[in-house]
């Protein structure tokens, strides 16, 4: 079963909607400022933080503030018919760590509360399973599923903590730490119409799978959790590209590329493999939506130099520091 995208949202230090981050990344908008944080001994500590939050706010702060701005943005379409006893919410996190504590993460679930009862999933490719869940519960009759991702790396301690555990040496140049939300709106196409909602693009599945290896292991790389994932959704029609955390580091890279190797026949041969990350930092537990929404405002607004990726299905994929793996199949249609 296919659901509706009719709604989305998408935050980050580049743009505050999807369709801005289609544009200004194809456009290479200029990087924000420069980060303001500094090493006891004055070395620069890279990351990218929206301006109109400042680089001072407390993360609870933080976290709230983009949550609601991607939230607005991607109920913008429904908010005249719909209530919170029609929406289910469904609310991606990280798990706590250092910058990141159980009282920021509960007052942004508060805040999503509003809209509807809310069940949490956490890490990079929790959204997976959310989007998942939505496809379920839109079949179970519910009339609207708001899923929501968001996570920020602009906190004293998490930028320490990047400081003492550097990426490998062996590693490539990691994009840096970022901040960010990304929010989807989904309904059954046949109410979807009858409620004359914008059909942004479909999601046609969803999955998720545990791997071995992850952030605080070194077990081998081999691709054969992703590749679970992936055939998990439909075999046909193929996706013409993915959107990922393909550049981010070799965990990822390594994966996702071996993953593409044994699930061949899951690709057209030419396919795009792009990062998002790369041009707007680290973004966490908003990893796996964003790259979702990105994808779909790219193919939709046909912000491609290739006009058959524009009108292709496509993969959206992340990988969670420890270890699952998610991947969902998607189209972009005509906002």
């Amino acid at each position: 079963m296919s659901v509706a995208i009719v709604g989305m949202g998408l935050v980050t230090p580049f743009g505050a909607t999807p369709a801005e981050h289609a544009f200004f990344l194809r456009a290479s908008v200029p990087s924000p400022p420069a980060s303001p944080f500094e090493t006891h001994d004055g070395v620069r500590v890279d990351v990218n933080f929206c301006r109109w939050l400042g680089a001072a706010a407390p993360l609870e702060d933080r976290l709230a503030a983009l949550g609601e701005r991607a939230i607005a943005s991607a109920l913008a379409s429904i908010a005249a018919w719909a209530t919170p006893r029609e929406t289910a919410v469904l609310l991606c996190t990280s798990k706590p760590r250092p910058g990141l504590d159980a009282l920021a993460a509960a007052r942004l679930e508060k805040h999503a509360s509003v809209h509807g009862d809310v069940k949490k999933y956490f890490g990079d490719a929790g959204a997976f399973g959310a989007l998942r869940e939505a496809r379920e519960l839109i079949a179970g009759g519910t009339r609207a599923v708001l899923v929501v991702a968001v996570d920020s790396y602009v906190a004293p301690a998490a930028l320490e903590e990047r400081v003492r555990f550097p990426p490998s040496y062996w590693d490539f140049d990691p994009p840096p730490l970022s901040e960010g939300a990304a929010a989807m709106v989904l309904m059954d196409p046949t109410e979807a119409r009858r409620r004359s909602a914008p059909l942004l693009g479909t999601i046609d599945g969803a999955a998720i799978a545990a791997g071995t290896s992850h952030d605080d292991n070194d077990e081998a790389v081999d691709g054969a959790a992703m590749v679970v994932a992936l055939r998990q959704l439909p075999e046909k029609p193929r996706p013409r590209a993915a959107y990922g955390p393909w550049r981010v580091d070799l965990l990822r890279r390594d994966e996702f590329q071996l993953a593409s190797a044994r699930a061949s026949d899951r690709f057209v041969l030419d396919a795009d493999f792009r990062c998002l990350e790369l041009h707007v930092g680290r973004l966490g537990a908003a990893s796996g939506l964003a790259n979702a929404v990105y994808g779909v405002a790219v193919h939709a607004h046909a912000a491609t130099d290739r006009s058959e990726v524009a009108t292709a299905p496509f993969l959206a994929w992340a990988i969670s520091p420890d270890g699952v793996r998610g991947a969902a199949l998607l189209t972009g249609g005509r906002p």
